[in-house]
């Protein structure tokens, strides 16, 4: 609902919040996750300051929580996906065209990401996971194979 008239910054921080403490009250790990860029295409979009807004509040309530945070903002702003997107025909101050070019990881619609993009998301997400649940084990031996294989019989 960011784009939506009704957003109100205050109800969805609290709902979020809501929602990480209702998940670590049932047992379960929280992560939170940052909201990808978006495109402006025609004024469609509320205000882009709520989005800068959300984002913030988002990491807030992270490292209020201590809970874990994918950064999908940054992943797919810095992300490398192939673009064919060169100009939606929006000047902006000086002429130049608002985030055209600059997020190619951000489908047409100015809002979601492409099929790369959604990629860099799963990646960024995975990242965190093994980084956050992944351990090694100490003193765990290699393990032998008991059979040969095709080539050596």
């Amino acid at each position: 609902d960011l784009g939506r008239p009704m957003y109100s910054l205050p109800a969805t921080s609290g709902a979020l919040d809501g929602m990480v403490a209702e998940a670590r009250g049932r047992g379960a790990d929280a992560i939170i996750a940052t909201l990808p860029p978006i495109r402006i295409a025609g004024g469609s979009f509320h205000n882009a300051q709520d989005l800068t807004d959300l984002n913030a509040t988002i990491r807030s309530i992270g490292f209020s929580r201590g809970i874990p945070q994918v950064d999908v903002f940054s992943a797919v702003a810095q992300g490398s996906c192939f673009s064919t997107l060169t100009s939606f025909g929006l000047e902006g101050p000086g002429g130049r065209v608002p985030f055209a070019t600059s997020f190619p990881c951000i489908g047409q619609d100015g809002l979601h990401p492409t099929a790369q993009g959604y990629e860099v998301v799963a990646q960024a997400f995975f990242d965190l996971i093994v980084q956050t649940y992944d351990i090694t084990v100490s003193g765990a031996r290699a393990p032998t194979r008991r059979f040969p294989l095709g080539s050596e019989r």
